[in-house]
């Protein structure tokens, strides 16, 4: 078995990381994310795709400089997760998944010296918890 292939590099490096400029096609279903640049529709779910072999780990990172859409994103595949009864636990110290969090009928916790939350014990609604 050949050994798993790794890179390291820095932040000023990872700038040159972009979009692809034409989809293959994923083959995956659902609500497409966006547009790439030649107008074909993006669609991706990291769990699909961990199940189909295209990634080996559906693990995310967003990437971006300031007002590149990453907030955008991540609520855009949270909230598509969530119309397929995935969990989610969102820490926010800026507040702004809790309009999400009421749109899907979740609980917002707002840590502090009068409330706690115990991520290991499930309850009913526990994929619809955002923190912040």
């Amino acid at each position: 078995m050949s050994p798993i292939w790794t890179h390291w590099a820095t932040s000023s490096q990872l700038n040159s990381f972009r979009v692809p400029l034409h989809d293959a096609g994923t083959g995956l279903s659902g609500l497409p994310l966006g547009r790439v640049v030649r107008g074909t529709q993006f669609v991706f779910d990291p769990f699909d795709a961990y199940r189909a072999g295209i990634v080996t780990s559906p693990n995310v990172a967003v990437i971006g400089s300031i007002g590149a859409g990453k907030s955008t994103v991540v609520k855009m595949m949270v909230a598509r997760g969530l119309e397929r009864n995935r969990s989610a636990v969102i820490l926010d110290p800026k507040g702004e998944y809790g309009m999400l969090a009421q749109a899907r009928s979740g609980v917002v916790v707002r840590l502090g010296t009068s409330s706690w939350w115990n991520p290991f014990v499930e309850s009913e609604g526990d994929n619809l918890n955002f923190l912040t």
